[in-house]
C-alpha cells in the first residue's frame, strides 16, 4: 500500500540522516535498547512540579525513574534455555533527597538550608576561615564524625547546615534533629520508640543540634548511646553542634586525652565521638 504524498514527506522530514540510519542498522540488539534507553532518560517528566520543596532531579528528568538495559535466563517447557536483554525502570535514587527535603521541612529548616551554603559562608575573621576549611576537608575525608561546640550564636548551625547542603546534593538521605525536642517527642510516644531510633542509626546523614543543652538523664544517654555506637560502628556520617565543648585536656585511667564537657558528662558517647571524628581532627571548639 503506497503512503500519501503528505506523509511520506513529514516521514522523510523527520527521518535521521542516512550515516545515523546505517549506524542503527548495524546495532545488537542490546546496543538497541542501550540507545533506546538513551532516549527515553531525555525525557522530562513532571511527576514532583507540585512538591511543597521541588528538588529538580538532573538524572531522571523529574520521572522519579530511570531506564536501563537488564539481562534475564529464560527456561522453556522443552528445557531450552535463553538470555534476553530488555528495558527496566529502576527508582531514582532522587527519593532520598525528596525524603529528606520532607523531614528537614518540618524541622524548619529547609529555608535556612537554601540560604546557608558554603558560597554565602563569610569568613570575616581567621577562626570563621579555618572553621569554613576543616568543614569542608571534613566532606572530602572518610572520617564519619564532626563535632563543634560552642556558645549560641558562634555558628555551629550555620556550618553544619552547609556540610548537610553539599550532601544534599550528592543524593544522600539526611536527618536533622535538636536533641532535647527529640527526646521529648521519644518519651511521648515510646511505642515507637525503637523504630524512630533506628531511622537515625541508619540514614546516610544525621546531624544533632544543640547536644545536651540541659542536663541529660539516663535514658538519654542511653538512647544517644545506641545512635552513636550503632553510626561509629558502622562508619555513618554524622554532625553533632553543642553549647558544650568535647575538648581539655584530662586524664582518663591514667592516660591524656582530648576530651572535654562532654566526656564529663557521657564518658561513652564522648568517647565514641573523639574516636571517630579523627581522633579530635574534626572536633572544632569555639572560643567564647
Amino acid at each position: 500500500m503506497e503512503l500519501p504524498k503528505e506523509l511520506n514527506d513529514i516521514i522523510e522530514k523527520h527521518a535521521p540522516p542516512k550515516e545515523v540510519q546505517e549506524k542503527l542498522s548495524k546495532m545488537t540488539q542490546r546496543e538497541w535498547l542501550e540507545f533506546q534507553c538513551k532516549g527515553l532518560n531525555k525525557q522530562q517528566g513532571d511527576k514532583f512540579d507540585n512538591e511543597p520543596n521541588h528538588y529538580d532531579c538532573p538524572i531522571c528528568k523529574n520521572r522519579g525513574y530511570v531506564y536501563s538495559v537488564e539481562t534475564t535466563e529464560l527456561e522453556f517447557d522443552n528445557g531450552e534455555k535463553r538470555i534476553y536483554d530488555y528495558i527496566a525502570t529502576t527508582q531514582c535514587d532522587c527519593w532520598k533527597v525528596r525524603e529528606s527535603l520532607k523531614i528537614l521541612a518540618e524541622s524548619g529548616l529547609t529555608e535556612t538550608m537554601r540560604k546557608e551554603t558554603f558560597d554565602t559562608y563569610k569568613t570575616p575573621n581567621e577562626w570563621q576561615a579555618k572553621i569554613k576549611q576543616k568543614a569542608l576537608d571534613f566532606l572530602s575525608s572518610e572520617t564519619p564524625f564532626f563535632y563543634i561546640g560552642g556558645f549560641t550564636g558562634s555558628g555551629k548551625t550555620k556550618i553544619c547546615t552547609c556540610i548537610l547542603s553539599e550532601y544534599i546534593k550528592q543524593l544522600k538521605s539526611v536527618r536533622y534533629i535538636v536533641w532535647n525536642d527529640y527526646i521529648s517527642d521519644l518519651m511521648t510516644n515510646i511505642e515507637t520508640m525503637d523504630e524512630n531510633i533506628t531511622k537515625l542509626q541508619k540514614c546516610d546523614i544525621l546531624y544533632i543540634d544543640d547536644l545536651y543543652k540541659f542536663a541529660p538523664k539516663d535514658f538519654e544517654k542511653k538512647v544517644l548511646f545506641r545512635i552513636v555506637n550503632y553510626r561509629a560502628r558502622n562508619g555513618l556520617k554524622t554532625l553533632f553542634s553543642s553549647e558544650l565543648k568535647l575538648i581539655n585536656k584530662t586524664k582518663v585511667d591514667g592516660e591524656l586525652y582530648d576530651y572535654g564537657d562532654i566526656i564529663s558528662i557521657d564518658l561513652a558517647v564522648g568517647g565514641r565521638i573523639y574516636e571517630s571524628a579523627g581522633k579530635g581532627e574534626f572536633v572544632i571548639t569555639i572560643p567564647n
